[in-house]
């Protein structure tokens, strides 16, 4: 009597936990759909300052947190004329993105911001090939002096080949120190396109069998769940 009672016991723990079992992989696999792929880093509350008025390399930043650096920027001075301009300085085998080609080839505008929610990836975004990668120029006659002096984004691959975005604003109302001011950078980890301030991924769309896969499996544990329940009610 007890063997049998015994035995009648395992099966209903052993559907039970097929129950639990067929809903959580339901649930988990649904959830896979929203992960999102795009690592912020906000420096809002404590932004990188970049002033000029001399010479000199900024420290590297590393956006991928791969250990190694992404770029740095020159700040150089000119003592004779006492104006700044400031550089992108990229490892070698980096990509730096300009918004518009015609900046690229420009000594004086290299590098054009792109403006919020712009698609950055290779083969989507103009390459800037120009020596001298300026996000600031030194000529006091120029009428645009920089595309980010109202806030604008940078796009890059990083060392790891991830399509990144820097948040920059420059101020060069002061031909003799220029600045800039970083509050934030992102880059999208799985090797997709990143859309410029944009610091979550969209939830990709699943496809329609996967989604039919993950509702059935939660549908089936839930029914099997409400099954055992009134069962369990029943013979109580």
């Amino acid at each position: 009597m007890n063997t049998e009672h015994e035995l009648h016991k395992s099966r209903r723990v052993k559907k039970l936990a097929a129950y639990t079992s067929a809903a959580s992989a339901g649930a988990f696999t649904l959830g896979q759909f929203s992960h999102a792929a795009v690592v912020y880093t906000d420096l809002t509350s404590s932004p990188i300052n970049i002033t000029g008025g001399s010479t000199f390399t900024t420290s590297p930043i590393d956006i991928d947190g791969d250990t190694f650096a992404d770029l740095s920027f020159l700040v150089y001075h000119y003592g004779a004329s006492s104006t700044d301009h400031i550089e992108i300085l990229q490892n070698s085998s980096l990509n730096v993105f300009t918004a518009e080609l015609s900046y690229s080839g420009s000594s004086l505008y290299p590098i054009a911001a792109f403006s919020y929610g712009a698609t950055i990836a290779a083969g989507s975004s103009h390459v800037a090939t120009h020596s001298q990668l300026r996000i600031t120029t030194d000529s006091p006659g120029a009428t645009e002096k920089t595309t980010f002096s109202l806030g604008g984004y940078l796009g890059l691959q990083t060392s790891s080949g991830f399509n990144a975005w820097v948040e920059i604003q420059t101020d060069v109302s002061d031909m003799s120190q220029h600045t800039l001011t970083i509050t934030g950078y992102a880059y999208e980890s799985t090797g997709a396109s990143i859309d410029a301030g944009v610091t979550t991924a969209a939830a990709p769309v699943p496809e329609p069998a996967e989604t039919a896969v993950a509702l059935g499996l939660l549908s089936a544990g839930a029914m099997g769940l409400a099954r055992w329940r009134r069962r369990k009610e029943n013979q109580s």
